[in-house]
């Protein structure tokens, strides 16, 4: 990894020529994958964790001329139902510039009024986010990556998630945590892009957990994370991002941010 190393921000520079290293100021917001629902009247999936400094960015030495990998972790299955009841499966870590945000925990199966389990939301995470509903109760809502999902028993709602202002145009909220299941209507998802219960899947792309199984079913699937990444006016010309799914854009004041939905290089020259 050609990251050579951080400075705070008051003694980063603009992005500068010289051959070897580039000392540029960056925010980043990295969100892992959102975990699966559980099955079977199961807890909502946790929400990705997310890692980022946003509003304070920091110094980075970066190479040039050098591509640098971004991983967009996946999302976890939700557990199966029909009577082979099982938790969802977590969410994968998203990484880049040598950050991390971890996957979310896969929500519980039910286990006919035992204790539910939880639905954490990832780690490493924000200082806020979310666990899921841990009580002995089962269809708690999943953790979100704001805030706690809401207890059972039947069908609550997953856990809020995260809104930062770093993504351009403006202010996006990602990570909300999976809905219980329920005999009824399942748990609402959390704001952020959190399935509802009862098998939902979470919203593309937003790091959100799956749906808690409902009524015997199975449990819905989290969504991939994301990430991205913000620069100062100056360093637009000398960054490009790969593959064409993920996009470079260009905020009101004139930064660049580079969003990653997939798997991809951010590319300096």
């Amino acid at each position: 990894m050609p990251l050579l190393s951080t400075k705070g921000a008051g003694s980063a520079q603009g992005f500068g020529l010289t051959q070897g290293g580039v000392n540029i100021t960056v925010q980043y917001a990295i969100y892992g994958g959102g975990g699966g629902g559980g099955g079977e009247w199961g807890t909502g999936g946790g929400a990705g964790g997310a890692n980022y400094n946003y509003p304070s960015p920091t110094g980075l030495i970066l190479t040039r001329n050098t591509s640098f990998p971004i991983s967009i972790g996946g999302g976890g299955g939700g557990g199966g139902g029909g009577g082979g009841k099982s938790p969802g499966n977590p969410g994968t870590n998203s990484t880049g510039l040598g950050f991390t945000g971890g996957g979310g925990i896969g929500g519980k199966e039910d286990n006919f009024g035992g204790p539910g389990g939880a639905g954490f939301s990832g780690a490493p995470q924000s200082t806020s986010a979310g666990n899921g509903a841990d009580n002995p109760v089962r269809c708690g809502g999943g953790g979100g990556t704001g805030g706690n999902g809401t207890p059972g028993p039947d069908g609550k709602q997953g856990g809020n998630g995260l809104s930062l202002a770093i993504y351009a145009p403006g202010a996006i909220t990602f990570g909300g945590g999976g809905g219980g299941g329920s005999c009824e209507a399942g748990g609402a998802g959390g704001p952020g892009g959190g399935a509802t219960g009862n098998g939902g899947s979470a919203t593309p792309d937003s790091a959100s957990g799956g749906g808690g199984g409902g009524n015997g079913g199975s449990g819905g699937s989290g969504s991939k994370g994301f990430a991205a990444f913000r620069f100062p006016a100056g360093v637009g010309p000398r960054i490009t991002v790969s593959p064409g799914t993920n996009t470079k854009t260009t905020a009101p004041n004139g930064d660049v941010v580079c969003n990653f939905s997939v798997t991809g290089n951010l590319t300096t020259s």
